[in-house]
């Protein structure tokens, strides 16, 4: 119901299986960095890569490349969670 009015609406949910948590991060390093995937689901890559806990190389080169994309929306979620990887490795330093 939205203002009273019956409404239908379509949910979709992403649902996860991956063998192990490096064949995670190889999929949505891939996916925010490809431009034939929808805005949406490349935010969603972006934000599962800083939610994974790795923080290596390939994670920080996707999120790079990612953040000078035209779209600003990846752009946008991609510089946040390159950023929130940067303040993570800052936390763990100290």
């Amino acid at each position: 119901m939205v203002d009273g009015r019956p409404r239908r609406v379509r949910l979709r949910e992403l649902v996860e299986v991956f063998p192990d948590r490096d064949a995670a991060t190889r999929y949505f390093a891939d996916v925010v960095q490809n431009r034939r995937q929808p805005s949406a689901k490349r935010v969603v890559a972006a934000q599962r890569l800083l939610a994974g806990g790795d923080s290596g190389r390939r994670v920080q080169r996707a999120l790079e490349q990612a953040a000078k994309d035209t779209d600003p929306q990846v752009s946008r979620a991609a510089a946040d969670s390159l950023r929130g990887l940067q303040e993570k490795a800052a936390g763990t330093a100290r």
